[in-house]
């Protein structure tokens, strides 16, 4: 599995890693917390508390799941992101209350809400901005 943060908006690190596909459940109703099926309108297959590790990882503190969001983002009239975006309430981190991840194709990507980033939109737009 691949965690990076957005550059630019957080510490930057990147760990380097296979990427995989956590085996889900195929029944929303059998799957286990934070992993749905495809087709149940979530976005996210990779179960939460991979999302937690990597929180850990990267930022150096517990996490807990407060909500899932789901983002669309557009420019110039067109759809560039669609994503289900996890906010978590942080323990003991120094500067930020909350996280926002996601992931796309194995990849979990994190950013912490400080500065601009007040919510989960603004987190894929931090993302979109970082990466270009």
């Amino acid at each position: 599995m691949t965690w990076t943060t957005a550059p630019g908006v957080v510490p930057s690190y990147c760990s380097r890693g296979a990427s995989f596909r956590p085996s889900c459940a195929r029944a929303a109703a059998t799957a286990p917390r934070g992993c749905r099926s495809p087709g149940d309108g979530s976005l996210s297959e990779t179960p939460t508390v991979d999302f937690e590790r990597a929180i850990q990882t990267l930022h150096g503190a517990d996490a807990n799941l407060i909500e899932r969001v789901r983002v669309a983002e557009y420019f110039e009239g067109k759809r560039v992101a669609e994503r289900e975006v996890l906010v978590f309430k942080l323990q003991d981190h120094p500067s930020a209350s909350y996280c926002y991840a996601w992931e796309v194709d194995g990849d979990v990507t994190t950013v912490l809400g400080i500065g601009r980033v007040k919510n989960a939109l603004d987190a894929v737009r931090a993302s979109i901005l970082a990466s270009r």
